[in-house]
């Protein structure tokens, strides 16, 4: 396996490490539209605001234009992850 260089790409790293971290875990995965998102349906998991052009981080403090919304649920009793990726309209992102 070849190393990957994060070095200076937060938001990169924060995704790389999020897969890294889970790789084991019994995981739920679901990529939805960015429009989509409502913070009522998250209140129990952790919400990352991303935003890719300014590569800026943010835990569960939203941002002006944010790229991306990751939450990450864990349910600590059945040992599952959920993870939802809401992705903005550019299909390169």
């Amino acid at each position: 396996m070849r190393p990957v260089n994060t070095k200076g790409k937060k938001v990169f790293s924060f995704l790389l490490g999020l897969v890294y971290g889970y790789r084991t875990a019994d995981m739920e995965l679901k990529v939805l539209p960015l429009s989509s998102f409502e913070p009522s349906l998250h209140r129990e998991g952790d919400v990352f605001y991303l935003d890719r052009a300014g590569d800026i981080v943010s835990k569960n403090k939203p941002i002006e234009n944010p790229t991306h919304v990751v939450v990450l649920t864990e349910d600590r009793v059945s040992g599952k992850v959920r993870i939802y990726i809401y992705r903005g309209g550019d299909p390169k992102a």
